[in-house]
C-alpha cells in the first residue's frame, strides 16, 4: 500500500515510498536528423527518429525494487504525471555521500 495516489512503478514494480519523497525526472526528447543541401545551395533538414530520454534520480533511500530488475531486458516505467515509457537501460548509478550520509541514486532510461 503507497500513501502516493499513483505511485512510481519500474517494470510494474511500486517504488517504495521513501525512494519517491524527493524523486526529480527530467524528460528529454532525442532525434536522429541530417541537414541536406539542395541543388540552389538551400538546407532541408530530415529527421529520422524521434524517442525519448528519461532521468530519475534521488537522495535518501535506494529502492530495493532497482536490485530486482533485469537490465538487459527492457523497462517498463509509469508514474504521476509522467508519460508511461517503455525502453533500455544500463541499471542505476548508485553513489554514497559520506558527509551527509544519504544514499544518491540516478537512473536513464532511453525509449525504444
Amino acid at each position: 500500500m503507497s500513501v502516493f495516489a499513483e505511485p512510481l512503478t519500474l517494470n510494474g514494480v511500486a517504488v517504495a515510498d521513501m525512494a519517491q519523497l524527493g524523486l526529480r525526472w527530467s524528460d528529454a526528447p532525442l532525434s536522429g536528423s541530417v541537414v541536406q543541401r539542395l541543388c540552389n545551395g538551400q538546407a532541408v533538414k530530415q529527421t529520422a527518429w524521434r524517442k525519448r530520454r528519461l532521468t530519475l534520480s534521488a537522495e535518501g533511500t535506494v529502492p530495493p525494487a532497482l536490485a530486482a530488475i533485469d537490465w538487459s531486458a527492457p523497462v517498463t516505467v509509469a508514474g504521476p504525471r509522467l508519460t508511461p515509457l517503455r525502453g533500455f537501460s544500463e541499471g542505476p548509478q548508485l553513489g554514497f555521500d559520506h558527509f551527509a550520509a544519504l544514499w544518491t541514486w540516478q537512473l536513464t532510461i532511453e525509449e525504444l
